[in-house]
């Protein structure tokens, strides 16, 4: 299930979109949402430093160690 939405012309932009997406849904403690909202845009654009934290965040509240440490 892709939470992208569609219009965007690059893999950067839509990165970018779904990561904010995912922090607005960590700060409303929507974990689950939080987490595949930033993984999906991990695997349009791997090297978002700014995600990478987000999703570790996340990943904690969840206490979900074995994925923090992968």
């Amino acid at each position: 299930m892709s939470l992208g939405p569609p219009g965007l012309s690059t893999d950067a932009e839509r990165a970018s979109l779904l990561s904010k997406i995912g922090y607005w849904y960590r700060d409303m403690d929507q974990l689950q949402n939080a987490r595949l909202a930033l993984e999906e845009s991990l695997s349009l654009v791997p090297s978002q430093y700014e995600t990478v934290k987000q999703l570790l965040a996340t990943l904690i509240k969840l206490g979900d160690k074995k994925a923090v440490l992968e």
